[in-house]
């Protein structure tokens, strides 16, 4: 998708998707609409000028699969969009069991799948505190605070604490980081969690993992759980193109008797498990 088809499928959504009073509408297109012109005079003239933004103050947006709690000038709207990672959405279309959002952000997934009455639970996991108040401001919102556990936590192949490193214009950025950036988190690693949330891994449906290059480590810590969750059972896993562990997570996976699908994406893996482990 070219860069001029995503923003009029986007300006489409601004102006008939979003359910808010019209003149927020305008407002939140305006404002959009001068982003993509920034965006675009930096990368043509190669210059840094800053965004500008007309609302300076958190908002809620309401659209087609909830309503989300926003924090202002953070990119986190464009994350709850239907434009945003559209061609992902029929991957999160189950029809049973637990779904499991591992690095949740705002939610999104977690909502969309948690609407679905015939899902048992969703374990919401998000590890930046700050993305993680709005992750429960927006369950909130929705009513799904009986089918949606928020997990203020890093997952990773280790128990203790992980630097942090975000921004705060951009949110969904947040990434595990090796120097000391002033911002501690508690880890975790899966096995442990399941146990800790009593949560039974023949009963997970769907795992999604998005945590900015720290996928391999999320996926070392899961070892027992690849072994126990049954055969059809998927995960999504975000690997981008250039990602150092690519090919290792590629090869872990494979090992543990899953099949590998790129999707549309090419950001994103579908892992499927058909069988016992091989190893």
């Amino acid at each position: 998708m070219t860069q001029i088809k995503k923003f009029l499928k986007y300006l489409r959504y601004f102006f008939f998707e979003i359910k808010n009073p019209i003149t927020f509408r305008f407002i939140y297109a305006s404002e959009k609409i001068m982003e993509f012109m920034v965006i675009s005079i930096n990368s043509l003239f190669h210059i840094n000028l800053p965004k500008i933004y007309l609302l300076k103050k958190d908002y809620i947006i309401k659209n087609k699969d909830g309503s989300w709690k926003i924090k202002a000038m953070s990119g986190s709207d464009i994350a709850v969009s239907s434009v945003y990672e559209s061609e992902l959405y029929k991957y999160f279309n189950i029809n049973k069991g637990i779904f499991i959002d591992i690095g949740a952000h705002i939610g999104k997934y977690s909502i969309m799948v948690g609407k679905k009455n015939v899902i048992k639970k969703v374990y919401a996991i998000e590890a930046n505190p700050i993305t993680y108040s709005y992750l429960k401001e927006n369950i909130f919102l929705n009513r799904l605070q009986k089918k949606i556990i928020p997990i203020n936590l890093a997952v990773s192949d280790n128990t203790g604490n992980l630097n942090l490193s975000f921004s705060i214009n951009n949110l969904g950025t947040a990434s595990i980081v090796e120097d000391n950036t002033g911002l501690i988190v508690k880890s975790a690693r899966f096995d442990d969690l399941l146990k800790e949330q009593n949560i039974n891994a023949d009963g997970i449906s769907l795992i999604k993992i998005d945590v900015e290059g720290h996928e391999y480590n999320v996926l070392r810590g899961m070892s027992a759980s690849l072994l126990k969750i049954p055969a059809g059972s998927k995960i999504i896993c975000e690997i981008l193109p250039n990602q150092k562990e690519k090919m290792k997570i590629l090869d872990y996976i494979k090992k543990r008797n899953f099949k590998i699908e790129m999707l549309p994406t090419k950001n994103d893996y579908l892992f499927t498990k058909i069988g016992k482990e091989r190893i």
